[in-house]
């Protein structure tokens, strides 16, 4: 998901949407949009704090002081939600009200984003996880459809193999030059093309 996208799906798919899942980088792109707005609006209310400030620089820091104050009232909600359809995502639903109130404590905004910067957890009432299938930690070789330890289940080129076969990635019987995962059952649409 890139920047653009997650700001169109917080800001108007899911304004106030509390339910279902989000990922990593939904939450942390709009955590990073969310810092540049109320961020681009502190900057300029900052001259009034110098010694000898014109009256220039206070009408300027009132008038952003506003925009400020609409700004943060306006990304209040998409914040309150994707926060918690993040919670949902690592596993902490029931938790996620108390969790979000860490925030109002001192130094609890950092447990809070030790906590969004979670992996996505297993499928749970909410959906499934955008990671569903981690990216293989062994050498592609290991991982080959011709390994001694698939050999007597199939060869490469096979679309279907049997169920024994346990749940991996696997050599693409359609490129093999990549990886694809085999969900026990059958080839997911997840590809991985190690870098040799």
């Amino acid at each position: 998901m890139t920047f653009t996208d997650a700001i169109k799906v917080v800001l108007t798919m899911k304004y106030a949407t509390f339910t279902g899942r989000a990922g990593r980088a939904e939450y942390w792109w709009f955590a990073l949009f969310q810092t540049l707005v109320l961020g681009g609006l502190i900057l300029p209310m900052l001259p009034v704090f110098e010694k000898g400030s014109s009256d220039q620089a206070y009408q300027t820091a009132v008038v952003f002081a506003w925009l400020l104050i609409a700004a943060a009232l306006a990304l209040v909600i998409p914040w309150m939600a994707v926060s918690v359809r993040r919670l949902h995502d690592i596993g902490q639903a029931g938790q996620s009200g108390a969790l979000l109130l860490l925030g109002l404590i001192p130094f609890g905004n950092i447990a809070l984003m030790i906590i969004m910067a979670q992996p996505t957890g297993p499928d749970n009432r909410y959906g499934q996880g955008d990671n569903r299938h981690p990216l293989p930690s062994a050498r592609p070789s290991t991982l080959a459809a011709d390994s001694p330890a698939l050999r007597n289940y199939a060869l490469p080129h096979r679309k279907a193999w049997p169920a024994a076969v346990p749940a991996a990635w696997l050599t693409d019987p359609d490129d093999p030059t990549q990886l694809r995962f085999w969900n026990g059952a059958a080839w997911t649409e997840s590809r991985y093309r190690p870098e040799l």
